[in-house]
């Protein structure tokens, strides 16, 4: 009694203890509750995690905790505000926040760019509570966080599964929207339509606009500029307030902006900034103002739209400053444009080759070689920055910094393509600073390694610049002086003055001097008077000729020149050279424009009658054969002229020059004679300035001749020897043609991709400053290389930014319609049915395939009444394929129903091809099949028998003897069947049926109970070329032979391979949960278990249960009984 007595005291004294834990418990919840609620999330987190501390056995334990959380999450400290939220959910399984603490918890690693982890904690508000409103929403969530990690394929399927799993979910729309997106992504335009017409027809508002402006996007790859811009139109007339109003009004600026279309542009842009209320966006659209108003030449109003950016990434801060630079560049400001360019050195890197190149071209253009060196400065890692310094260095005349930057360049010689072009301003330094013997070195080099470059001339007339006016023998003059003096001494000098004058003209370049003796001999000596004019003339000469010069005081010393040149005529009986005065005199008036071509051929026909021996007739012939060149009315002159010096002076320097200039006048009139000579000048003259140009035109003539490979290996060897000159971006796209026809597809690319920048391409700005129109033919040869390498989506990516970049350009036809083939060949037929339609009338080769694809698209759709229709406006035209579309309407009207109106075609198709047995034979085997739906099965043995027998030869009779077959199956006469079956190999071995055929045999043995025949002669059937249907079929039998017979391992295997090549087949699930199966009869229980997880995620509510009964299967029999026990208890809840 007294021990009752002390417990009921003891529960007395702690009444009021527990009275008052509660009450404070309660009160401390509503406490921290009123500081979340007034926003005080800082108090409110310190508070809650008290609380749950305190009172660790609260049943608010959970609530406290999800409210630590999101107090935190407000305060965007998302490490700790994931910890809370993970701990409820996985200390509190059952708490109704469970499911939103683990969607918390993918917000927060969402919000730290962990995206694996967000989206496995998405994954598990379904996985956990496959019922919770959250679910879908979850499994959406995930999916973009699959997105951000390229991980597309994971994201199609978590968006399938809600499709699947949660059909009436309010989420639906946005998962169809969803998967949409990850389909255009990935170029399936089929997939990604059929979802976004759903949406527009079921008309939700919640994403119409969504699907709208996707299907503009879809619409926009495919090139069908106008549908893509009435979806735009509509979402900014009927969804004014959604975000994708903004989206579309920008995508119908940057389409009409592309158009040409700059008014529509800006009242777009009008529209973008009247609606946007994104701060980001914002910069965008002044971005795309300031390209419309560059496009629109209003470039101060480009300027200040670039401007008007403000802070940027580092990247775009870049080409915004390129943008800036070029708008002040336009307005003729240079200060201003200059100063921007101050602001892109910290970024500058970020600039890409191409940008740069073009951005170092113009500075040089407008002489600003200083701002360039101020780019480079600092700017360590960029591609030829001793090649873009040397040019600059050299345009401020800094020609010592120059010489000391190139004999500083060990690779000097292994520059490239700008190898010549360093080594001329490495002459042009030393000759500059006065070292003239290194200058002549440096040339010398120049003109042996580079004999067909561009600054082989410029280094010749440098070289010659030196020798006539810099380079002195003063050696050689003192020897002559003193000559002189012995003669003078000794009266035996009769040319003193002429002797004397050619010592300071030749060897000491003194030609004022020079000019005063010559002009002291034509008084002083009147026996050489005539030599002594000649001699004062080619002073004159060489004086107008010196760099330095201004224009007028170098007319003034040609005109003296002339002058005594025609002296020098007058006194030709003194003259030591009258055939060179004579020539002087007549060249000087030859380079007149005034003087006619009958006067030119006078003057030089009369050279050579008066001088028949002369040295210079080579000169002269020369001179009148490359003057006529140029004259079609004197060509003739100009062909015997070369035809003399080639038989005439083949020891000449200038040989390969007649070989070249002969070979052009002969290309239209004698071309095969013109290769010759192009052959003779690439393979004899391989060291002359014409060589490249020889060896290209021999290398084009064989590609016109269809000698591809041929002409590739000419074109490497160009590379190989020529790789410095300006030819080499045109041959390698030649060569690239080329490659993409005698299949070199990879070659192409390595030839094309390198010079093709896709963005800097379709910026409005940027791309006619980088590369004008040109590169627009290479990005189509891009497309087709890609195309022919089986890069499809490559392809259609090049050959639709092609299309949009250039739509009516001269290979826009040819673009169109291999975009068509190739989402044709991707089992995207209704993309390629809007593409080939689109294809116009006057491209008539295009448009005539393309119709012909689009009636073939149509046949095998079974809309064989559309078919027909189009094969029958085919049939009126008379070209290479009007049979086969012929043949191709006959074989339509059948399966269209329409015999009638076959056997009519048919008798004007016997009447115009009455030998194409190969067509009668396939017209009568698809009479049989007509009258073998139609059940008439006795009319269709007919036919097929007629087949088998009458065109036993043709391609069809395998087909035919092979539908007898199926006919006597469905008659039940199956030994009759067996029989056809089991002899058809031998028979037709090389009949592309064999697949078909040990198909439907192992069918007959599978329901004969025969299996290990049937495995056998589906194993054969899998050996064959087959229809993907066809195939698998066979392999669904196959597997379905092999579980019954318990060959799991090879079950297993082949369910492997066909999950693999029918990843969207409609029982892919239950293959899936077959290789579970197998792994379970394989004793292989953790791996059944792993697999089965895996594959639930994207099981339906019907298949959902099955997998979670495998699951606790594997568990059971792997003895791991509580484990089992707890995965068969969620089958009832799964089942609802």
């Amino acid at each position: 009694m007294k021990s009752l007595y002390k417990a009921f005291a003891i529960i007395l004294f702690w009444i009021p203890a527990l009275a008052a834990a509660q009450s404070n418990s309660g009160n401390d919840f509503s406490y921290a509750v009123k500081l979340y609620e007034q926003k005080f999330y800082d108090l409110a987190a310190q508070q809650f995690v008290r609380y749950y501390n305190t009172y660790p056995n609260s049943n608010n334990v959970d609530e406290a905790k999800y409210y630590a959380g999101m107090s935190l999450f407000h305060l965007k400290d998302y490490v700790k505000a994931r910890v809370e939220f993970q701990s409820l959910a996985l200390e509190y399984p059952k708490s109704p926040r469970a499911a939103e603490a683990w969607y918390k918890v993918g917000l927060c690693y969402a919000a730290l760019q962990k995206h694996a982890e967000a989206a496995k904690a998405y994954e598990t508000v379904k996985t956990l509570y496959p019922a919770s409103p959250l679910a879908a929403k979850s499994l959406i969530q995930a999916s973009e966080e699959r997105m951000a990690t390229s991980d597309s394929k994971s994201a199609e399927v978590l968006l399938q599964t809600v499709l699947d799993r949660y059909p009436d979910s309010h989420e639906k729309p946005r998962a169809m929207l969803r998967l949409a997106r990850v389909y255009l992504d990935r170029n399936d335009l089929n997939r990604a339509e059929q979802l976004l017409d759903a949406l527009l027809l079921e008309g939700d508002k919640d994403v119409l606009a969504g699907a709208m402006l996707l299907k503009g996007r879809a619409d926009l790859l495919k090139g069908l500029d106008r549908p893509a811009l009435k979806l735009f139109d509509r979402i900014i007339n009927e969804h004014e307030q959604s975000p994708e109003a903004v989206s579309a009004a920008m995508a119908g600026a940057r389409l009409a902006l592309g158009q040409g279309d700059h008014q529509a542009a800006l009242k777009y842009l009008t529209v973008a900034e009247r609606l946007n209320k994104d701060t980001n966006r914002a910069g965008q659209i002044a971005i795309l103002k300031g390209d419309l108003y560059f496009a629109d030449g209003k470039y101060a109003l480009a300027e200040k739209s670039y401007a008007s950016r403000g802070a940027a990434p580092d990247s775009l801060k870049a080409y915004l400053a390129v943008k800036r630079f070029l708008s002040f560049y336009h307005q003729n400001n240079e200060t201003a444009a200059l100063a921007v360019l101050d602001g892109l050195h910290p970024v500058f890197n970020y600039v890409t080759v191409e940008v740069r190149d073009a951005l170092f071209e113009l500075l040089l253009k407008i002489n600003r070689p200083e701002a360039g060196l101020s780019l480079l400065a600092g700017n360590s890692g960029i591609s030829n920055a001793g090649y873009w310094q040397a040019r600059f260095l050299r345009r401020t005349g800094k020609w010592q910094q120059l010489l000391n930057l190139l004999e500083d360049m060990p690779t000097l010689a292994r520059a490239g393509d700008k190898a010549d072009e360093l080594y001329f301003f490495l002459a042009e330094a030393h000759y500059k600073l006065g070292n003239h013997a290194s200058a002549l070195r440096a040339i010398n080099k120049l003109i042996t390694r580079y004999p067909a470059g561009r600054f082989v001339e410029n280094a010749l007339e440098l070289k010659e610049n030196i020798q006539n006016f810099d380079l002195l023998d003063e050696t050689k003059a003192i020897r002559g002086l003193a000559r002189l003096n012995l003669q003078a001494l000794m009266g035996e000098n009769s040319e003193g003055f002429i002797n004397l004058g050619r010592i300071y003209f030749e060897d000491l370049k003194d030609y004022d001097t020079a000019a005063r003796v010559f002009d002291l001999a034509t008084q002083k000596s009147p026996g050489q008077k005539g030599t002594a004019y000649l001699w004062l003339g080619r002073v004159y000469q060489r004086l107008a000729e010196k760099p330095t010069l201004t224009e007028s005081r170098r007319a003034e010393y040609s005109g003296k020149a002339r002058d005594n040149f025609r002296k020098a005529v007058e006194n030709i009986a003194t003259c030591a050279q009258p055939d060179v005065a004579s020539w002087m005199m007549v060249k000087s008036r030859l380079e007149s424009d005034s003087v006619s071509a009958r006067k030119k051929q006078s003057y030089l026909k009369g050279l050579s009658g008066k001088y028949p021996e002369s040295p210079l007739r080579e000169e002269w012939l020369a001179f009148e054969a490359f003057t006529f060149s140029f004259d079609s009315a004197h060509a003739d002159v100009a062909r015997k002229d070369y035809q003399q010096l080639i038989r005439d002076y083949k020891q000449s320097d200038q040989y390969p020059g007649y070989l070249f200039n002969y070979a052009r006048l002969l290309e239209l009139t004698s071309p095969e004679k013109a290769l010759e000579l192009y052959k003779e000048i690439a393979l004899e003259y391989p060291g002359s300035f014409f060589a490249d140009k020889a060896l290209r035109e021999v290398a084009r003539s064989f590609a016109k001749k269809g000698l591809y490979k041929e002409a590739l290996s000419l074109y490497e060897r160009f590379l190989s020897s020529y790789g410095y000159t300006d030819a080499v971006p045109e041959v390698k796209t030649e060569m690239a043609r080329l490659y993409l026809k005698t299949g070199g597809s990879e070659k192409a690319i390595k030839l094309l991709a390198p010079r093709i920048n896709v963005d800097i391409m379709s910026d409005p700005v940027l791309s006619p400053f980088v590369y004008g129109s040109s590169s627009l033919e290479k990005l189509a040869y891009l497309a087709r290389a890609y195309d022919q390498n089986g890069r499809a989506r490559k392809a259609m990516a090049f050959y639709g930014l092609y299309l949009r970049l250039k739509p009516a350009g001269p290979m826009a036809a040819r673009a169109s319609y291999a975009l068509a083939e190739l989402y044709k060949r991707n089992g995207q037929t209704e993309v390629a049915l809007d593409l080939f339609a689109k294809i116009p009338k006057d491209q008539r080769d295009f448009y005539r395939k393309a119709q012909m694809q689009l009636a073939d698209i149509y046949f095998e759709r079974m809309n064989y009444g559309k078919a027909a229709e189009i094969y029958g406006r085919l049939t009126g035209e008379k070209n290479s394929e009007t049979q086969k579309a012929h043949a191709n309407l006959i074989v339509s009207l059948i399966k269209a129903g329409k015999v009638n109106e076959a056997e009519k075609q048919l008798k004007l198709f016997k009447k115009r091809y009455a030998g194409d047995r190969e067509n009668f034979a396939r017209f009568t085997l698809e009479f049989g099949s007509y009258y073998r739906k139609k059940k008439n099965f006795n009319k269709a043995l007919k036919y097929f028998k007629n087949v088998a027998g009458k065109y036993g030869d043709t391609p069809w009779a395998d087909d035919a003897v092979y539908y007898d077959a199926l006919v006597k199956i469905t008659l039940n006469k199956h030994e009759d069947a067996l029989e056809i079956l089991s002899s058809f190999p031998q028979k037709f071995p090389a009949s592309d049926m064999l697949s078909s055929v040990y198909n439907t045999l192992g069918t007959i043995y599978f329901r004969g109970e025969a299996y290990d025949k049937a495995i056998s002669a589906f194993k054969k059937a899998l050996d064959y070329p087959a229809t993907p249907l066809v195939r698998k079929q066979t392999m669904s039998n196959l597997i379905k032979t092999y579980s019954m017979t318990g060959f799991w391992d090879a079950a297993q295997s082949l369910a492997r391979t066909y999950v693999r090549d029918f990843p969207r087949a409609e029982d892919r699930i239950d293959k899936d949960i077959l290789i579970a199966q197998a792994f379970i009869n394989l004793n292989q229980y953790q791996n059944a278990v792993d697999y089965l997880k895996r594959i639930k995620i994207s099981a339906d509510s019907e298949k959902e249960p099955e997998i979670q009964y495998y699951i606790g299967e594997a568990l059971l029999k792997a003895g791991r009984y509580e484990e089992a026990i707890a995965e068969f208890v969620k089958i009832p809840l799964l089942s609802k």
